[in-house]
């Protein structure tokens, strides 16, 4: 019992150190103590407390940014602008991407999904409907896949490759 008493006495005894510490170092601190003012500070301390000195001179008094009387300076035009001409090259159409199919899966729900590559993009899931990269998904069926690109119907099947070898 008598350890205990001396314990918390002795954290009572820290406590009340290190609050008169912060009392000391925080709440009584006095940032000008230790600074000394010279003659001319002393003196543009007093000036600036009877007098009011000008923060800005004519030139943006008289420009004002936000005067109502100010006007927008008139924009020179010296030569006239080239009238746009209408474009007469034809561009030819775009090539078509590669396309990869790299597999489909059956979904809990009887659907499917198809795992597609175009062109330098990653491979991307599709259901029917889905656009991708301007190519939309007609139809997924277990083998094969078709597809709509500007128009031009596409069909991809999966390969079959037997999983082993017959000896």
């Amino acid at each position: 019992m008598i350890r205990q008493w001396t314990i918390v006495a002795a954290l009572g005894i820290a406590l009340a150190m290190l609050s008169w510490n912060f009392i000391q170092k925080v709440v009584l601190y006095d940032p000008m103590a230790g600074v000394t003012q010279t003659g001319q500070a002393k003196q543009q301390e007093s000036v600036a407390a009877t007098s009011h000195k000008r923060a800005w001179g004519r030139d943006i008094k008289e420009k004002n940014l936000f005067s109502q009387q100010r006007k927008p300076t008139p924009v020179r035009m010296d030569e006239q602008a080239p009238e746009p001409v209408g474009r007469t090259e034809v561009r030819p159409p775009e090539p078509m991407p590669a396309i990869i199919l790299n597999g489909i899966i059956i979904n809990p729900d009887g659907s499917y999904t198809a795992y597609i590559k175009v062109g330098d993009n990653p491979t991307m899931g599709a259901r029917v409907g889905d656009v991708m990269h301007g190519i939309s998904v007609i139809t997924i069926e277990e083998r094969q896949v078709e597809l709509d690109w500007q128009g031009n119907g596409l069909t991809l099947k999966m390969k079959s490759f037997p999983l082993i070898k017959k000896r």
